[in-house]
């Protein structure tokens, strides 16, 4: 019998056919592709919780929701931890009021990078007040600290880098050899949003902390101390920090003046317009106005922090006790208005103004203005300082009568 002639209609379902049958082979060779490739990069990990956790707070301090200036990249990274963790209600001003950044000062010209040094003691303060345990711990080289990444995020626990860029690591992706591999930062500042980082990369990350590299985190929930207990430690932080700054006796920061003197020694500085225009090398300060960046901003935002973090503890305690925290807080939100005073003249707000800041550091009206405003502030923060002394006699007081 002969074949029936081909018509068009069956040519064409023919066709279909055959494509069809094309299309799944050539799926099936792109799926053996994936997997060598797979094998050849070894396997890709990647802390999506984590990367939500840090957007949704950087969202919030685009929209105006987070605190002003420069958020700290060290405590917002800490707080990304948490988050991601399951922390939710710790927010921006505990963590940084905890840590002791919040009434905290550091000033130098030469030494601008020293108020990034976190205070002593801000792990144990947070896990005091909110159970979150985290630790530190120092690898020498770069080859064990990717094997104590690779394990710690295996374990859906990111890992925090050293204070410097505020890096945290969510991800990584293996290969036998070390110039295949390749890991996944995030940082506020100094990193591309979904960047990968290659081993060189990473190598020399590592590289540019001299005492090797820090490894920090989450280590599970740990025990808290009572709120109240932890609120009085705080207040005692917060009047050593202004004051006698633990950081102030190490040799590392000799000639940094911390606290209270600090913000009087930045505000003489200001009003003192002989230091303008030379070079740093020839004893000229403020050049272009970059000062009022890295050496002040980042330390702004710990005022308004310390203003909230009082009023919340404030509850806490007995009527005499209240009236001197919540008149604390109230010191710190003034002294919040005037920072935003100095930005207003010399910093970032001017620049957003389409003025240019340059010009500003060198105009003699600016810079009486802008010294004005941080003598404003250094009253209010002293003021502040003097009635949380009178809060923590007052709660003395009230222990004594009580045992």
């Amino acid at each position: 019998m002969k074949d029936q002639p081909w018509t068009d209609e069956k040519r064409a379902a023919q066709a279909a056919r055959l494509q069809r049958a094309l299309q799944h082979e050539r799926d099936a060779i792109s799926e053996i592709e994936k997997a060598v490739t797979a094998l050849e990069k070894g396997p890709e990990v990647v802390l999506e919780n984590v990367e939500r956790a840090f957007d949704e707070l950087f969202r919030k301090w685009e929209a105006g929701n987070g605190t002003p200036w420069a958020e700290r990249s060290d405590t917002y990274m800490h707080l990304a931890c948490m988050h991601a963790a399951g922390w939710d209600e710790v927010d921006y001003a505990d963590v940084i009021t905890l840590s002791g950044y919040g009434p905290s000062f550091g000033y130098s010209q030469e030494k601008w990078w020293a108020h990034y040094f976190p205070p002593p003691g801000r792990v144990e303060r947070i896990a005091d007040a909110t159970g979150f345990g985290f630790r530190w711990v120092q690898y020498k080289t770069p080859e064990e600290y990717w094997d104590a990444l690779k394990e710690s995020i295996d374990a859906g626990t990111p890992v925090r880098g050293p204070y410097g860029e505020g890096v945290l690591f969510i991800g990584y992706r293996h290969a036998d050899r070390p110039e295949d591999r390749q890991v996944r930062p995030l940082a506020r500042v100094f990193v591309e949003p979904g960047s990968w980082w290659s081993w060189e990369q990473f190598v020399d990350w590592h590289k540019k902390h001299s005492d090797g590299g820090w490894h920090g985190a989450h280590t599970g929930r740990v025990e808290t101390i009572p709120a109240r207990e932890s609120a009085v430690e705080v207040l005692r932080m917060m009047v050593q920090m202004a004051t006698d700054d633990p950081r102030s006796h190490e040799a590392r920061f000799e000639g940094v003046i911390w606290g209270l003197p600090g913000i009087a020694a930045y505000a003489d500085d200001l009003a003192d317009m002989s230091k303008s225009g030379a070079k740093e090398e020839d004893g000229g300060y403020f050049q272009g106005g970059w000062r009022g960046c890295h050496n002040i901003c980042p330390q702004m935002s710990g005022r308004p922090a310390a203003a909230t973090y009082l009023n919340r503890i404030a509850p806490l305690f007995e009527a005499d006790t209240n009236r001197h925290i919540l008149a604390a807080a109230e010191h710190y939100a003034k002294a919040t208005d005037a920072w935003h005073e100095f930005d207003r003249q010399l910093s970032r707000a001017l620049e957003e103004s389409g003025h240019d800041h340059t010009e500003a550091w060198q105009d003699p009206a600016h810079r009486k203005a802008g010294a004005a405003a941080v003598r404003q502030a250094h009253d209010h923060e002293k003021a502040a300082i003097a009635e949380i002394g009178k809060a923590l006699r007052a709660v003395t007081v009230v222990s004594v009568e009580g045992e």
